[in-house]
């Protein structure tokens, strides 16, 4: 796998804020599955990319990151 794009994920407790390393683009998204899939989708519209090219980061320390940690790897 290739990496092609990093998207940063800081999480609050209710919104995950998100950003594009290369593009700078940014958004904000509810943390619930509906929205993290959506956010899966605009990082690759965003990007330009595929899935597989992309690289999603955040840290696993508080407990709001539980939804993100569980949902992402279905997408």
């Amino acid at each position: 796998m290739e990496i092609k794009e990093v998207i940063g994920i800081h999480t609050i407790k209710l919104t995950l804020d998100c950003c594009l390393h290369k593009s700078g683009a940014q958004e904000v998204f509810d943390n619930t599955p509906e929205a993290i899939a959506y956010m899966a989708d605009w990082s690759m519209k965003s990007s330009g990319l595929g899935k597989d090219k992309l690289l999603f980061i955040f840290e696993h320390t508080v407990p709001c990151c539980y939804l993100l940690w569980i949902t992402a790897p279905r997408l």
